[in-house]
């Protein structure tokens, strides 16, 4: 779901977060900080819209099953 949603979570980030360039920055930050980043984004963006509209609410990611779920989400 991350990989479909990757343009609304680079809106939601930088709405949010002031990020504008989202993809560099987690290419030098960790798994964590993006995971608590997007596990932080309110039920009012992009992301929580995408997971409401697939039936899911916003999940909160842990441990090495979420790095790994984020890996393969971002290609790496």
């Amino acid at each position: 779901m991350i990989i479909t949603a990757w343009g609304g979570i680079e809106a939601d980030f930088h709405a949010v977060y002031g990020i504008t360039d989202l993809a560099g920055e987690t290419n030098v930050r960790s798994w964590r900080w993006f995971r608590v980043r997007l596990s932080g984004l309110g039920p009012d963006t992009n992301w929580a819209r995408t997971c409401q509209a697939e039936h899911e609410r916003p999940v909160e990611l842990h441990g090495a099953e979420a790095d790994h779920a984020l890996a393969l989400a971002m290609g790496v």
